[in-house]
């Protein structure tokens, strides 16, 4: 292969490897996320040496500088991805805590006080270059500070060379420094610790596979993130919440539907490990979700009676069951696929 390759004359270097699943789908992700910006800072201080750490600033840094080098595409839009990592979307302008941070940046001598008032961002990347007063980013994610983001975007016409942003700049490859992270700078506002699921590489694997069907008349969005289709023009009948995925999955392939519909608590207690095992395949996700999608269209349109939506969960396992048997290949293996 690599002397056919040579002797077309296309290529200088050739590298031959071998990937694996995880491996490809890191790479296919990495083809359309990939950022380099650069960005002015006010001040700067780098902090002592951090285990797992490659490198840590405390920037400070305008707001419009942050909006108008990292956050804003070549389009004139948002970078949703710098977001993939946050355990929750934008909430919205008029969410309380957000309408607060907007009416900052409007008042006189708020706007000044923004980054002492404000919690500030945190960004993560694996490659961190500082040249004189220059930040230089690849690949970086907004970890901490969605919702400051999204709110000094949607008010970037009004931001001031006086507003400033506080930010925390960290370089690192390890994956467990990640993730401590990203938990560490969301615990101090109130989130469900089912949420954090969203960081486990299963459910970003699920959401991947979802997008393969981008195109395809049984297209359903998977919502590894709160609110990530909010305002993006999805039918919310085709959203699946992590939340009711992992039921879905409950119902149909563990025959748990008492769980999935009175119990969730106890689902994820006695279930969660086994709903959500690195090991598992995508598709069963995915064939469940399309099946209570279906089944809602059914309702929907009267082929079945509108009062059988409540026996729903209890009706997958029975869906299940009756088009592919009663015995359950295990999900991990090929012929759960088939199945």
């Amino acid at each position: 292969m690599i002397g056919q390759l040579a002797g077309l004359g296309f290529f200088q270097n050739i590298d031959v490897r071998f990937m694996g699943r995880d491996e490809l789908i890191e790479a296919w992700v990495a083809s359309y996320s990939g950022i380099e910006a650069s960005l002015p800072m006010h001040s700067s201080a780098s902090l002592p040496h951090i285990a797992g750490i490659e490198e840590s600033y405390l920037v400070i840094a305008k707001a419009i500088d942050y909006v108008d080098n990292l956050l804003t595409s070549d389009d004139g839009t948002i970078r949703g991805q710098l977001f993939e990592e946050n355990v929750r979307h934008y909430l919205g302008s008029e969410n309380p805590v957000n309408a607060q941070i907007r009416d900052t940046l409007h008042e006189a001598e708020g706007k000044s006080r923004f980054p002492v008032l404000n919690n500030g961002v945190t960004i993560v990347s694996p490659d961190v270059r500082v040249q004189g007063t220059t930040l230089h980013l690849t690949n970086f994610q907004v970890v901490n500070g969605c919702q400051t983001s999204h709110v000094l975007f949607e008010n970037r016409s009004d931001l001031t060379d006086d507003i400033m942003v506080a930010l925390k700049v960290v370089e690192t490859t390890d994956e467990d420094v990640f993730s401590e992270l990203v938990r560490a700078t969301n615990s101090q506002s109130k989130i469900d610790e089912t949420q954090f699921l969203s960081l486990s590489p299963i459910t970003k694997n699920i959401e991947a596979y979802f997008n393969t069907y981008e195109g395809q008349e049984g297209r359903l969005y998977f919502e590894r993130r709160d609110k990530q289709y909010v305002g993006r023009g999805v039918p919310a009948l085709r959203v699946v919440s992590l939340h009711n995925a992992a039921k879905c999955v409950c119902a149909m392939f563990m025959r748990r539907p008492d769980l999935a519909f009175k119990y969730p608590k106890r689902m994820y207690d006695d279930l969660g490990p086994q709903i959500f095992n690195a090991n598992n395949k995508e598709s069963i996700f995915y064939a469940s979700a399309l099946t209570l999608y279906r089944f809602h269209l059914f309702t929907s349109n009267n082929v079945f009676p509108q009062n059988m939506r409540r026996f729903k969960w209890h009706v997958l396992p029975l869906i299940g069951a009756i088009v592919a048997g009663k015995d359950i290949p295990p999900l991990n293996s090929r012929r759960i696929d088939t199945y």
